[in-house]
């Protein structure tokens, strides 16, 4: 069988189309190949990024590793010195509150004392009264 003039007409017209829509696509796929390329090397770019940030975070982890040492460091130190402080207005305290229960201690024992000399004089008196009045009783009676 025998192509007619209209068939082969048809065949190329298909076949041109066929070969425009090849080079269609083949521009289309360029066109991807470089954007691959492009996302390729945008990627590159952010591993590079991502290995800085690495780098600083780890960086940074130092840094503040470093920065608490020397926070629990310094709080150690105010602390110590807090309790050194507290000690030594408590011994201050204690020193002081010694002398004033040494000084009641004292007067106490002096109010002892004086009480016990007065209370001595009275029964002095009283026993010399006694004597008085035996005396008295004994002239009164004669």
């Amino acid at each position: 069988m025998a192509l007619t003039d209209e068939d082969k007409q048809w065949i190329m017209g298909g076949f041109d189309s066929l070969t425009k829509q090849v080079g269609s696509l083949t521009i289309q796929v360029d066109t991807l190949a470089k954007q691959v390329d492009t996302l390729a090397k945008q990627v590159g770019s952010l591993n590079g990024r991502v290995d800085t940030l690495k780098e600083d975070v780890g960086s940074l982890n130092g840094r503040f590793d470093t920065l608490k040492a020397a926070l629990e460091e310094h709080i150690d130190e105010r602390t110590h010195d807090i309790e050194t402080r507290l000690l030594r207005a408590f011994s201050d305290y204690n020193t002081s509150s010694g002398i004033r229960f040494r000084k009641l201690e004292a007067d106490h024992s002096n109010l002892d004392t004086s009480s016990t000399m007065r209370l001595g004089e009275l029964e002095r008196v009283v026993t010399e009264l006694q004597a008085k009045v035996i005396l008295l009783e004994g002239r009164l009676s004669k």
